[in-house]
């Protein structure tokens, strides 16, 4: 029985001249930690960017639950339960860190425009729906005690924990994470570790991340593709990849003996 939820195959992406991504293929089982590595360059967020919609393959194609997504709009692939952060983390900066997540949940239940302008007992209602939708997945993250703060007010680390639980609001079967230990200390890199196994483990989340932190993507990733210059240069697991002599000469840049 066939498992996977996304299926990259065969996949390029070409700017004029420059082919940002080449030929690039992997599968991602259902329930499954999977990381997206290489050099600086090597095509990662592109793959990202594709998968989500804000670009369309030249060549290939993206599948998702068995569903060909190529050519889908990104508010088509968000509609399925696909949701991701970002490199350079874009939270609502005015708004507190409740509303922050309740934006991001009222995709799942919109309220009616002309429920909202008489505010009727159901919008009350599902306002306090998504209130409380929003604050168990604050608790999740460790930030349920915050809710009542500025979003641009809170630590690094914190505001990488809000941007994930405002995309898991989104009920998403995928969370693609974009460098979300990046700039961290070692203490916020081990919280969102274990943030990132919870979501796994008890909310049996599909996770898709790029991370230049080797430590924090062999300690997660259950399977790994390293990609560079676009191109797809290994794939296995932890123990496979920290010892294919092909991924250590693409990071340290000299071949090894």
């Amino acid at each position: 029985m066939n498992n996977s939820l996304l299926k990259v195959e065969k996949t390029s992406i070409h700017f004029g001249g420059i082919k940002a991504v080449q030929d690039v293929s992997f599968d991602i089982k259902e329930k499954e930690l999977f990381g997206l590595i290489g050099p600086n360059g090597a095509g990662k967020t592109t793959c990202f960017n594709m998968i989500t919609g804000f670009y369309k393959p030249t060549h290939g194609r993206v599948s998702f639950n068995g569903i060909d997504i190529s050519e889908k709009s990104m508010s088509d692939i968000v509609e399925m339960g696909i949701a991701r952060t970002f490199q350079n983390i874009r939270l609502f900066s005015k708004m507190t860190v409740l509303e922050n997540v309740m934006a991001a949940a009222i995709i799942r239940k919109p309220i009616h425009l002309l429920d909202a302008m008489l505010y009727s007992l159901r919008a009350i209602e599902q306002t306090e729906e998504l209130k409380s939708r929003a604050i168990d997945w604050l608790k999740v993250v460790g930030l349920e005690n915050k809710r009542h703060s500025i979003s641009s007010s809170l630590p690094y680390g914190e505001q990488r924990r809000l941007e994930i639980a405002r995309a898991m609001a989104t009920n998403p079967k995928l969370l693609l994470l974009d460098e979300p230990a990046a700039g961290m200390n070692p203490t916020e890199s081990k919280i969102l570790e274990e943030v990132i196994r919870r979501l796994k483990n008890d909310f049996n989340t599909t996770i898709l991340l790029i991370e230049h932190d080797m430590k924090f993507v062999m300690n997660l990733c259950e399977n790994i593709v390293v990609l560079d210059s676009g191109k797809k240069l290994a794939e296995g697991m932890p123990e496979e990849i920290k010892k294919n002599p092909k991924v250590v000469e693409a990071y340290l840049g000299v071949p090894q003996k």
